[in-house]
């Protein structure tokens, strides 16, 4: 195993927006399940609580994954072939896995095979949410993961099993248990433990406070929760018209939907058409209102602001001014939940909701009009942001569309299916501010979205040129340069035909990337200072190309030791962003590039202070940004070997190194860097003892992004979680076969314990001792005595 492909985290899992209810047998079940299985599937009917109980036992297991436990919402990543898009395959839930794991961007993590080698060795838990929809790609990457993976579990729903092959175990997730029928105590006496009845009244008290049973409506309690089988969802939906309606009346109201239903298809299972009715039912007792802004706001994925409603979903029939209170209405009905982050007020549905509004849609002439709206409007969303991008709103452009990453990525898929629509799908990602494809490690999906349009069309347009050029800087980046320069010169060659000012100053500026990436330092500085004239000559007003075009004609100079011109480089990006309010390139960009011109000068107290700037900038501005806090941490890694601090060098190298890795644009790539980083390191091996380095090493490998800049900032460390605690170095299985070894049971019996093989029963001894590096039966018994089972593995 490579250390560096570890990272000890506490994980990603989101929180719980509503009370847990009940529950506990099922969640007993699947952390043994967890314990003797690695894959472990959670199946049922949309509905039946399976996500819940997934984050609830993932949540309660963590201390037995000291690598995290990361949730993979793969709705964001749905196949919306009625919607005109491309199914994602295998490679690409690759990369959804490694964006939840906060390896974004790795180019090389672009494929499973890729993704299975970075995370052998990983202890560590993945829980694939909604698979139903991916079910051929699931299986294959959960397959994949799990054979290179020995120490890794998965934890996936889905409707059906993945077929992942024999690994996986299926749990079926079961309704919430019930009272028995027919009730006969009066409502003073206590109804037998009910989670179903349990959930109702808790969800009910959200709409009315201090909820209890009576004796005129416990009857009718019991009785909606037996109709609707026991599904939480269902309950949830009819809990929450308490605010309209009494016990009575919902109970009443639903016998008449599910009697209807069970009449016309006797054919469906008796609990699928006891959700659908009660979602039937809900949707009926909705306004028209309502009802339209349920089947119009199908068409978002993961979620979606006020304002984004207002431009898609409203019309005539559902006017702007009313969209406000249909989405607060709609949330008191359950059918939408406030998704709130930091001051966005967003909402989302449930994926069951979802599927049934997108049923809906379908009923309404041009189903497809409100696919192409939401398109629409993240087009102009991206263009409004460009525009606006130089100004005092840039952080809260770049949060606004780091939330909406899985609706762009809708609207360029929706694009990207037919090729008469190719063209928007490569305007709006060159659209993107540039700043947007590095913070967030993005090159590899730019790429393929870049790369499946130009494969649909190659009209010689300077929006075509861009794709080409920015595909290639993305290729470059990664450091596939041999890829880079093949879409880089033909898109220099269209935009030279076309003859566009704006499209060949890009060029030029993708060309000096280029070639200060290669170290041809002399070179890339003439190239930039072509690409600022063609911008002047041109009139272009892309005041975010000129910026970055200042801010790497600075790298360059300082690199070649015209610190003057670096210095004037710095001073018209102050000059041209601090009127404006901007902050990246003020702050991030001209603090990292003053730090390293006073490193490559000399001025090692003027370097450290420029850098820990630009740190607590990153993290004050609450930015998703990574690639900014590694160039930073690289060069006070030089800094600290140059001071004398090499076990501070050595470290915050390792640390970087990790978050370059993660970034998918590795150190080695950037020559005109690579020289510095190699130096540093050489000096710290000589100076420390090689036990002294690897601990250094160790140290900063083992640190998160957040963690190595509190690291560099030089503030209090507190022991991470997993070192406060001993955590089993045994999984449940291997505990059990050890302390039955212990026990002195042979093979045979402890193959009857486990009510496996004997053959099974074997491998588990030999792999045990293996692990452990022990020869024999009785060193393992006298291991089994020195350590004991943590309490709380």
């Amino acid at each position: 195993m490579n250390p560096s492909n570890r990272r000890r985290s506490s994980g990603n899992l989101p929180g719980e927006m509503t009370s847990f209810v009940g529950r506990q047998h099922e969640l007993d079940q699947v952390r043994r399940l967890l314990g003797t299985h690695r894959l472990v599937t959670l199946t049922g009917i949309g509905g039946t609580g399976k996500t819940r109980v997934a984050l609830r036992a993932a949540a309660q297991s963590r201390r037995a994954f000291p690598d995290g436990v990361w949730f993979v919402d793969l709705t964001q990543w749905r196949d919306q072939t009625s919607a005109g898009s491309v199914a994602p395959d295998v490679d690409m839930l690759a990369f959804a896995v490694a964006n939840a794991l906060a390896l974004r961007g790795q180019g090389s993590l672009a494929s499973v095979e890729a993704l299975a080698e970075h995370l052998a060795g990983w202890r560590a838990l993945l829980v694939l949410d909604n698979c139903e929809h991916l079910l051929p790609a699931s299986g294959r990457l959960a397959a994949a993961l799990l054979e290179a993976c020995p120490e890794l579990r998965v934890l996936a729903t889905s409707r059906e099993p993945l077929l992942a092959g024999e690994e996986e175990t299926v749990f079926s997730v079961p309704p919430l248990r019930l009272p028995p029928l027919p009730v006969d105590e009066p409502a003073s006496a206590e109804l037998p433990p009910s989670e179903a009845v349990a959930l109702f009244l808790d969800r009910g008290r959200a709409v009315v406070p201090g909820l209890t049973l009576t004796s005129e409506n416990q009857l009718a309690v019991v009785e909606i929760c037996h109709r609707l089988d026991g599904l939480p969802l269902a309950i949830e939906l009819a809990a929450a018209w308490l605010v309209a309606l009494g016990p009575q009346q919902i109970r009443d109201r639903l016998s008449d939907t599910l009697s209807l239903l069970r009449r016309a298809s006797r054919l469906t299972p008796s609990r699928q058409q006891t959700l659908r009715a009660c979602v039937d039912w809900s949707f009926q007792l909705c306004s028209k209102p309502e009802r339209l802004l349920w089947a119009r706001a199908s068409v978002f994925v993961g979620g979606f602001q006020v304002d984004a409603v207002g431009a898609v979903c409203a019309d005539e029939d559902l006017p702007s001014d009313e969209v406000g209170q249909v989405l607060a209405d709609l949330a008191d009905k359950s059918i939408l939940s406030r998704d709130d982050r930091g001051d966005q007020v967003r909402y989302r549905m449930l994926e069951t909701l979802r599927d049934y509004g997108r049923e809906q849609l379908e009923q309404f002439p041009e189903p497809d009009a409100w696919h192409r709206r939401h398109r629409n409007f993240y087009q102009d969303l991206v263009v409004r942001a460009r525009a606006d991008w130089i100004s005092s709103r840039q952080v809260a452009w770049m949060t606004r569309l780091t939330l909406e990453h899985p609706n762009l990525r809708a609207a360029v898929e929706y694009c990207l299916a037919d090729p008469q629509e190719a063209a928007r799908a490569t305007a709006l990602v060159v659209a993107l501010p540039d700043y947007y494809w590095w913070a967030l490690g993005l090159f590899e999906e730019g790429r393929r979205w870049l790369e499946q349009a130009l494969s649909l069309t190659r009209e010689p347009t300077p929006g075509t040129a861009r794709a080409l050029l920015m595909a290639g800087h993305w290729a470059m980046a990664q450091g596939d340069v041999e890829a880079g320069l093949a879409l880089f010169t033909e898109g220099e060659e269209l935009a030279t035909r076309l003859d566009d000012a704006g499209t060949l100053a890009l060029a030029a500026f993708v060309q000096g990337v280029g070639l200060m990436f290669a170290d041809q330092l002399e070179l890339s500085t003439q190239t930039f200072r072509g690409a600022l004239a063609t911008l002047t000559r041109g009139g272009d007003p892309d005041e975010d190309l000129r910026l970055n075009t200042l801010h790497c004609l600075a790298i360059s100079a300082a690199a070649l030791g015209d610190h003057d011109l670096a210095a004037s480089c710095h001073r018209e990006m102050l000059e041209r962003t601090e009127p404006a309010g901007e902050v990246f390139y003020r702050f991030a960009a001209a603090l990292w590039g003053a730090g390293l011109a006073a490193y490559l000068r000399g001025d090692l107290t003027a370097s450290a202070d420029h850098l820990t700037q630009a740190l607590g900038f990153n993290r004050s501005a609450g930015l998703d940004d990574r690639y900014s806090p590694a160039m930073c941490l690289e060069v006070l890694s030089w800094v600290a070997v140059e001071q004398g601090r090499y076990t501070r060098g050595a470290t915050l190298l390792a640390a970087a190194s990790e978050v370059w890795q993660d970034l998918g644009s590795p150190i080695t790539g950037l020559r005109h860097l690579v020289r510095y980083h190699q130096a540093a390191e050489r000096r710290a091996r000589q100076e420390l003892r090689d036990i002294e380095y690897e601990q250094a090493v160790a140290a900063g490998q083992g640190l998160s992004c957040d963690e190595a800049i509190a690291f560099a900032l030089e503030e209090p460390q507190s022991p991470h979680p997993t070192d406060l605690e001993r955590v089993d170095p045994l999984t449940p299985r291997e505990r059990q076969v050890a302390d039955l070894i212990a026990r002195g049971l042979p093979n045979r019996q402890i193959a009857i314990e486990l009510q496996v093989s004997v053959r099974t029963a074997e491998g588990h001894v030999a792999r045990l001792l293996t692990k452990l590096g022990l020869d024999n039966r009785t060193q393992l018994g006298s291991w089994v005595r020195a350590h004991p089972p943590h309490p709380g593995a």
